[in-house]
């Protein structure tokens, strides 16, 4: 009896011990979780997550389905939208995430504002929300509306491949392929030139292929040597001299005798060498000609062939002597001179510069020879002090040429003065001449006497023109006779006025030069406009509208012909800041990037419902338009 009351009594100390050890750990588990609930909540009491977030499902666009792990990238963008001021944003600041297997994002933002959002992924190439070239939808939060939920349709990138071969079907090694995307025609430019969007050369079995494109229009072009040819183009002989992209009109002081000589060996009675040929440049598929050129049409995740085969034709020699040098100077410094300041560059049919490869070799007697040309037109540069250009020649070469061409038959450039009548203590301007024919540009960089050629800065010509009493100074540059726009850029709020001309004809902002020695002065005013609003249908906001503004003089030469563009944001508002002071067109037009603005004609029936804005006195306007249907 006793042994039994001592075993319960066992039993029940056993069982409270077991009980105590199990209700120790969950107790001090109380604890520990309590008081890191109370630190949470003190945490996100000084850290609490922001209301502002963009959230959203990315697809492919062709086929719908989510496009897994997508990596999300969002930015601040400067805005007057909404609250007609510019919002500060911290430069770089950035948000990414990446996409689940279903394509759902989420990104939080720290404040209120206008937010770009780019995506991109395995197979795609990278696009912004609603892409339109350079153009695109942001993404606009504020305290009424913290969040946006959207989809974004990416692209599949595409590619293009193909093969070079020779006249003979064999594989050409190693030559030069470049694509370039055509861009859609908009009211801002009817006739986009096409924009190089990579280049490759070819393998040893003459293939080549261009990974990443968006859906688009491109073309295609190559540049290649044969390898018998014995001329250096193949290299068998010469040195390779790339040219520096740059076009120009004109005969520089320094050049003494230029010559173009067809195929031979430098002098006209000698007898034509067979193996002196070279491949000329050609575009899809296959042709010399620009205008034949086909283009390729490439939609997302495509891929399409484009294959050349490349003839031979016979190459052109091209001499240029410089002027004797002084008595005490050595001859191989001279003939070292000249090869390192004297280059040449080919200017296409498209209106582009090829780099090309072109062998040369100097003479005893100072001359140095260009060979492997084929027919088409060519600038000859000389540098001149500190490396800057000093002069130019262009020569053009047919397949009919005349076995030498004289420089003193290629056309000559003119000197033409230019002059700013602006405020002294303004910076420096950067004044553009652009051919209305080519639509080659040619920089002046104002005040500095810093210019350019095809985008290249170049000290312009000679000295600075020397100002007289009471003279506004002046610059000097040299261009081939024509028609050109002149437009001031990255000033701030100046714009040009007006031009006075002497020597030349100038009708509002374009000018026409002949010859002589004409003077430019351009009257340079401060103040330019901004336009900014709300594109709406039925009271309700519209995004990704194409937004214009159109020159009521456009067309006319003495008047604007600048159209500007945007694309309206989510909460339908657009942006639209230094505009030249005029009268102007406000037209807001819903899915407008689908139109085919190739044709000019299409604009006018949208400009007859237009909303008309009086901005000769510049001013901020801030207008809601109504959405146009296309």
């Amino acid at each position: 009896m006793r042994a039994g009351r001592i075993a319960v009594r066992f039993c029940r100390a056993l069982t409270s011990l077991l009980l105590a050890l199990i209700l120790m750990p969950r107790a001090a588990s109380s604890q520990k979780i309590g008081g890191a609930a109370k630190t949470s909540a003190t945490t996100a009491a000084v850290e609490r997550p922001s209301p502002f977030r963009i959230t959203g499902t990315v697809i492919n666009s062709l086929t719908k389905s989510p496009v897994v792990r997508a990596e999300i990238t969002v930015s601040p963008i400067r805005t007057r939208r909404a609250t007609g001021r510019f919002a500060a944003r911290a430069a770089g600041q950035t948000e990414t995430a990446v996409a689940d297997a279903q394509g759902r994002f989420v990104v939080e933002v720290p404040s209120a504002g206008g937010w770009s959002l780019s995506a991109s992924a395995h197979g795609y190439h990278s696009q912004a929300y609603d892409e339109h070239g350079a153009y695109s939808t942001a993404i606009i939060l504020t305290e009424a509306s913290p969040s946006h939920d959207l989809t974004f349709p990416l692209t599949p990138a595409g590619a293009i491949e193909g093969y070079v071969m020779d006249e003979a079907g064999e594989a050409v090694r190693n030559a030069q392929l470049t694509v370039s995307v055509i861009p859609v025609a908009t009211p801002e430019n009817e006739h986009p030139k096409p924009q190089q969007r990579g280049s490759q050369r070819t393998d040893d079995r003459g293939y080549y292929k261009f990974f990443g494109l968006l859906a688009g229009s491109y073309e295609v072009r190559v540049q290649a040597s044969p390898w018998y040819a014995t001329n250096g183009a193949g290299g068998r002989t010469g040195n390779g001299v790339f040219g520096d992209g740059i076009a120009g009109a004109g005969v520089g002081s320094g050049f003494s005798s230029i010559g173009a000589i067809g195929s031979g060996n430098g002098s006209e009675s000698s007898a034509p060498d067979p193996l002196d040929v070279v491949y000329p440049v050609m575009w899809y598929p296959s042709v010399t000609d620009y205008a034949a050129a086909t283009p390729i049409p490439l939609r997302g995740g495509e891929t399409r062939e484009a294959d050349f085969r490349l003839l031979p034709v016979s190459g052109f020699h091209l001499r240029i002597s410089e002027k004797p040098a002084p008595e005490e100077s050595t001859a191989t410094s001279d003939r070292r001179l000249i090869r390192n300041n004297v280059y040449l560059s080919q200017i296409l049919p498209d209106g582009t510069d090829a780099a090309l490869p072109v062998p040369s070799r100097m003479e005893a007697n100072g001359t140095m020879e260009f060979s492997g040309l084929a027919p088409g037109t060519y600038v000859v540069h000389q540098r001149g002090e500190g490396g800057w250009p000093a002069g130019t020649a262009t020569v053009r070469i047919a397949e009919n040429s005349a076995r030498t061409v004289d420089a003193s038959q290629e056309t000559p450039g003119v000197t033409v003065t230019v002059k700013i009548d602006a405020d002294a203590d303004k910076p420096s301007l950067q004044i553009s001449f652009r051919d209305i024919e080519t639509g080659q540009v040619s920089f002046v960089q104002g005040m500095q006497a810093l210019g350019s050629r095809g985008g290249r800065r170049v000290r312009g010509g000679a000295d600075a023109a020397q100002a007289k009493d009471g003279e506004v100074p002046g610059r000097t540059i040299s261009l081939a006779p024509g028609s050109y726009d002149v437009l001031l850029s990255g000033i701030g709020e100046m714009h040009l006025a007006s031009i006075e001309a002497k020597g030349a004809t100038a009708t509002g902002r374009r000018v026409t030069i002949a010859g002589g020695s004409p003077v430019l002065t351009l009257h340079v005013a401060n103040g330019r406009a901004n336009v900014t609003g709300f594109v709406q249908s039925a009271g309700r906001p519209v995004e990704g509208a194409m937004v214009l503004l159109v020159p009521a003089t456009l067309g006319d030469p003495a008047g604007l012909n600048a159209t500007r563009l945007d694309q309206s944001n989510t909460d339908g508002s657009f942006d639209i800041a230094g505009v030249l002071p005029g009268a102007y067109i406000l037209v807001a037009i819903d899915h407008g990037w689908a139109v085919n603005w190739s044709d000019p004609a299409r604009l006018s029936r949208f400009l007859m419902n237009g909303m008309p804005l009086d901005l000769t006195t510049p001013k901020d306007r801030k207008e809601t338009v109504e959405a146009l249907s296309p």
